[in-house]
């Protein structure tokens, strides 16, 4: 038996959660059992170099496994259910751990969110193509968190419903000057216009987006009331009654929070408001994840960063 097998049999003593039938390169197995009820998987590990980037690299070693084919399953989601119990997940400790996560580390920084940079990793997600898109979002292309309440209804309607509580959140009324960052492909926007006939400024810095939501636009006779334009937030111009940003900050990056906030106060009227709509994540585990990249910074949302409800105060307290 390997060092690696066995560390990573130790590790797996400690599951809080479900059954796992572990699979080893030499064909042997193994029943890692819970110290909880849950789904019964299995995963198998096909190389000794799978098992050695798992306990080296955590989360992200075991997915880039995934990836290679190094490691399957039978049931993927359920294995990732287990996984999601465990509170310090697939992390461990040492040097060699450390230094696959600073690698990791060095190659994200260089995704920072400049005003150049911040297009490029926006495109490197937003602009797989619309038709990808399609398969899987709801009939207005939303690409956010839904708001479901308590009634069994459809996606689109759950998207429609978040419409409806954020433009209650802020008032929106007819020729009520909006500015929503980050429009998507323009599903608040139409929403917006054509419910209140508000007046809406669209910003998007992905090519596949601006183009969706202009000809959306277009098609909807809402020309008039909603503006779309391929700019950066940071260089907008202007005062707004309403600004609104849907699941874009966690787009921004840490660094830049400070001046995503800066810029949503300097360009709101005196009397405005602002709703902000955020994936946040829990404060107890936002140290350790700033400090390196995820499989989602590193695969899926290039620069990307969510923030704790407690990190983002300081930006938001500073502008008093």
């Amino acid at each position: 038996m390997s060092v690696w097998q066995k560390t990573l049999e130790k590790m797996l003593q400690s599951l809080t959660l479900g059954e796992i039938k572990v699979t080893f390169p030499d064909g042997s197995s193994k029943l890692f059992k819970g110290s909880r009820k849950g789904p019964t998987t299995d995963v198998c590990f096909l190389t000794e170099k799978s098992i050695k980037d798992t306990i080296l690299g955590g989360s992200l070693g075991f997915c880039e496994g995934v990836i290679d084919g190094n490691i399957n399953s039978s049931s993927m989601s359920d294995l990732i259910e287990i996984g999601g119990y465990q509170e310090s997940g697939l992390n461990t400790s040492g040097k060699g751990y450390y230094l696959f996560k600073l690698i990791n580390k060095v190659f994200h920084l260089f995704n920072r969110n400049s005003i150049k940079r911040a297009r490029k990793n926006i495109s490197a997600h937003y602009d797989l193509g619309n038709d990808f898109y399609k398969l899987w979002l709801d009939e207005s292309m939303t690409y956010s968190s839904a708001y479901f309440g308590e009634k069994k209804i459809s996606l689109k309607e759950a998207q429609e419903n978040k419409y409806k509580q954020i433009s209650k959140i802020v008032d929106l009324a007819k020729d009520d000057n909006v500015l929503e960052i980050g429009c998507g492909w323009g599903g608040f926007a139409e929403y917006a216009a054509k419910n209140y006939k508000s007046i809406i400024t669209a910003i998007t810095i992905s090519k596949e987006q601006f183009e969706f939501t202009k000809q959306r636009i277009n098609n909807a006779k809402l020309s008039k009331l909603v503006n779309t334009r391929l700019i950066d937030y940071r260089k907008v111009k202007g005062s707004f009654d309403r600004i609104i940003s849907i699941e874009m900050i966690e787009a921004v990056g840490e660094q830049y929070w400070p001046i995503y906030f800066k810029q949503i106060k300097n360009l709101l009227k005196p009397k405005g408001t602002a709703a902000i709509q955020v994936i946040t994540i829990d404060d107890k585990f936002f140290d350790n994840y700033r400090k390196f990249p995820d499989f989602i910074q590193k695969y899926i949302f290039p620069g990307g960063m969510l923030p704790s409800m407690k990190a983002l105060e300081d930006p938001i307290n500073n502008l008093v």
